[in-house]
């Protein structure tokens, strides 16, 4: 049966999903009016460097506040590791800059432009990186509403500020990144002030007991986190040297849409439960916690596989309504890049009890030998198969990936596959894919979709509580005797 609260959780988490990718979304249509294409070429290749250096200075960071706060929080010592953590977090930005701006300043060849944005971009790290840190914490403390609320005013801050420079300004670039800059400070700064005042956040606390135990268990997440890039990336840059930039184009069109789909699912289901399964670990033990991490795969399970089934029945259809004809060949990719995030998505969910345990260099190990899987498959299928070669490479190697992190997570927390659900679930997924299939014999376009879509919902749930699913009864018993209520 699943737990009331994370059914809350996940449903209180939902905005913190949805709003930033639809903000993502609007920002590129937004700033590709407002730049031309060198503009939004060179904003593009300062985000990409932003979004590396975070991963190399924020990840060993974010992951010991998620960890270890509860540990912390029960000693009373919570305001000892956020400090720690900032104040390790500003410390090593403020060395970055003065060493960023003494190279400028001795090699004086840079063009002033590039010498302008890489000190905003470093700027741009510091306060990204602050707001990740202090949403962060909401998150550790399992606040998803205030969580929530940073996290959709960060975005639309961050958009509606860049936008407006850039277009009040004569900056340009530049006055887009300032606009990050801007908009991401000002809810860090904000947020910075309440923990101050309610004194979790004291900024001359640095104790090197703490940071050398996060150290210890975030570091690993760095390679962890390089692989995962590689195993995510690899494919377009070995598709562009193969069979060129079209190829690359095709294959982007189709993996973007399909795989932020399942990403969105999976991600949500993992922000909302893995603070409450640390909760339970620190303060029930092992095994109160090995049950509540079966509880997450049943989830997983019951929202993530029907979702990548009826998105692979109707992803044809999405392709041809969205994208551009010249596009459509990203349809033969669609089953690989869908089943294989799913597979990634179970994988990820099942490295809980390795952070748990703080085995962290495991994760690591798993992803850099899952890209090396990736890329050796890619050179063997991408000169047959092109596009198609790409994504079934991406399939095998997530799917190795998932079994690697299966068996180090089986060896270190004994839990339960809940094989018998998941056989469930594909039976009524299946049902999805017969129903789905049928649509598009009568309907097609956004028509198509606005049928398919609940029909799809109603009929996956109805064939679960046929199959007495315990977590679809049981929610159809509560909603009976609510109705009941109602009535008398």
């Amino acid at each position: 049966m699943l737990d009331r609260g994370l059914s809350s959780d996940v449903l209180r988490y939902t905005p913190a999903k949805i709003v930033p990718a639809l903000i993502n979304f609007l920002s590129v249509v937004v700033l590709t009016r407002l730049l031309v294409n060198d503009q939004y070429g060179e904003y593009t290749v300062v985000l990409t460097g932003v979004s590396f250096s975070l991963v190399l200075v924020l990840s060993w960071l974010r992951q010991p506040l998620l960890r270890y706060f509860e540990k912390y929080h029960q000693t009373g010592e919570s305001s000892l590791l956020v400090s720690s953590l900032l104040n390790t977090y500003f410390l090593i930005l403020g060395i970055g800059l003065l060493v960023v701006s003494a190279t400028f300043f001795i090699i004086q060849s840079i063009e002033i432009k590039w010498v302008l944005f890489s000190i905003t971009g470093l700027i741009l790290v510091l306060t990204r990186g602050t707001f990740s840190l202090v949403s962060t914490l909401r998150r550790a403390e399992n606040r998803a509403g205030r969580y929530t609320v940073l996290v959709c005013a960060n975005s639309i801050a961050q958009l509606c500020i860049a936008a407006a420079v850039i277009i009040y300004t004569p900056l340009g670039v530049l006055g887009g990144l300032l606009g990050l800059v801007i908009g991401s400070g000002l809810i860090s700064i904000v947020e910075l002030l309440i923990l101050y005042n309610k004194g979790l956040y004291k900024s001359f606390v640095f104790d090197i007991s703490t940071v050398k135990q996060s150290a210890s268990f975030g570091l690993p997440f760095i390679g962890a986190q390089i692989g995962g890039r590689v195993l995510e990336l690899a494919d377009n840059y070995l598709l562009f040297v193969i069979s060129g930039a079209a190829a690359v184009g095709t294959y982007a069109a189709g993996y973007k849409i399909f795989y932020r789909v399942v990403f969105m699912t999976f991600s949500l289901i993992s922000l909302a439960t893995y603070p409450r399964v640390v909760s339970v670990f620190e303060t029930k033990g092992r095994k109160e916690a090995a049950k509540s991490f079966e509880t997450v795969i049943r989830l997983f399970i019951l929202l993530c596989v029907p979702a990548a089934v009826g998105l692979i029945a109707i992803g044809p259809d999405l392709v041809q309504i969205y994208v551009e004809q010249e596009y459509y060949d990203t349809i033969v990719i669609i089953p690989w890049i869908v089943l294989g995030s799913l597979f990634y998505g179970l994988g990820q969910i099942l490295t809980y009890p390795i952070q748990l345990e703080e085995k962290t260099r495991l994760l690591m190990t798993a992803l850099l030998f899952s890209a090396l899987v990736n890329i050796i498959l890619n050179f063997m299928l991408i000169p047959e198969l092109e596009i198609q070669g790409a994504a079934i490479a991406t399939f095998i190697s997530y799917i190795v990936y998932t079994g690697v992190i299966a068996n180090y997570s089986r060896n270190i927390m004994k839990f339960e596959y809940q094989l018998k659900l998941c056989t469930k679930v594909v039976g009524a997924s299946g049902a999805i894919w017969i129903l789905v299939s049928s649509l598009t014999q009568f309907f097609g376009g956004l028509l198509f979709l606005a049928s398919a879509i609940p029909m799809a919902i109603l009929t996956y749930t109805l064939v679960l509580y046929l199959l007495r699913t315990d977590e679809v009864n049981q929610a159809v018993s509560k909603a009976s005797k609510t109705i009941r209520g109602t009535r008398s």
